[in-house]
């Protein structure tokens, strides 16, 4: 999901079934507001109360996410590294 968001490409991880034009922007907000809360530095996650915040608010402006704690990315031998 990070790797995707990254490229811009966020939408493409969400299941094909949930988009709509009217649902897209939604989303891809909650898909943001995910990654916030897995980033690899605990003191950069949002709190109970910022999260319960973004979801009410849909239009303030969220940061981007860091790194997330784990991800599985392909390493340069072609293996998968953690």
């Amino acid at each position: 999901a990070y790797e995707t968001w990254i490229s811009g490409e966020g939408m493409e991880f969400i299941d094909p079934s949930l988009v709509d034009s009217a649902s897209s922007c939604k989303l891809t907000r909650c898909l943001q507001i995910a990654l916030l809360c897995v980033q690899e530095n605990p003191m950069d996650r949002p709190s109970m109360l910022e999260i319960s915040s973004m979801l009410r608010n849909g239009t303030s402006e969220i940061t981007s996410p860091k790194r997330p704690a784990f991800s599985i990315k392909k390493d340069e031998d072609g293996g998968e590294a953690k």
